[in-house]
């Protein structure tokens, strides 16, 4: 049986509507803020430094709402990120790092 890590607290500099996605043994904390057409998205350790932080976008058809509720699918990493809102899967591709 595979375990994955439970979600921390939250440590400070994490913003409050951020999302834990855990992993085997590891977990990160992501937060996704709406830029006019693009998203930033930042990735924390469970320590809380940035792991990475980039503007991406998502070539689908729908909206999606990041002040909605929305949960952190695999794969996810600092190139791609996928987000399950709505039973509609929204893939994020890095346009580049901040």
């Amino acid at each position: 049986m595979i375990r994955t890590l439970p979600a921390p607290e939250k440590k400070d500099g994490i913003p409050s509507h951020s999302q834990w996605l855990a992993g085997e043994g590891a977990g990160s904390w992501f937060h996704i803020e709406k830029l006019n057409e693009l998203f930033k998205i930042t990735r924390y350790s469970p320590g809380g430094n940035v792991e990475c932080s980039g503007l991406f976008f998502h070539p689908s058809e729908f909206n999606f709402h990041a002040n909605d509720t929305f949960r952190m699918i695999y794969p996810c990493h600092c190139k791609i990120v996928n987000v399950l809102q709505a039973d509609i899967i929204f893939t994020f591709y890095l346009i580049r790092l901040v």
